[in-house]
């Protein structure tokens, strides 16, 4: 199989282990994998090295801590959009009710003066 067959993610994971002593490349790897919603693959691949790879053990779990970090970050930035939602449900279920008694008190007025 070909570079431009392979996995994306497996490809930036090639130039991670080129690169494994530049902090950037270990940047650049977490960032492009949250960005393609795939931080578990990189956790995957920072596990296997932590596991069979003993001169770089510490620097993978350095980074498992990383991945971590990021994926908390963005549950924190989903938790807010779902408070947002929840808060904005809220105030239509609320306007949809307040419209609806001001639309039932105004027919029993107009049946009230009709009768």
């Amino acid at each position: 199989m070909t570079d431009s067959g392979k996995d994306p993610v497996e490809q930036a994971w090639h130039r991670v282990e080129e690169r494994w002593d530049e902090p950037e490349a270990h940047q650049a790897f977490i960032a492009f994998c949250a960005t393609v919603d795939r931080l578990d693959e990189a956790g995957r691949y920072y596990g296997d090295v932590r596991d069979n790879v003993p001169s770089r053990r510490a620097q993978a779990e350095d980074q498992i801590d990383r991945l971590l970090a990021h994926a908390m970050s963005a549950l924190k930035v989903a938790g807010t959009d779902l408070n947002r939602l929840e808060n904005a449900r809220r105030w239509v279920a609320l306007v949809g009710m307040v419209t609806a008694t001001l639309l039932l008190a105004a027919a029993l007025i107009a049946m009230l003066q009709s009768g």
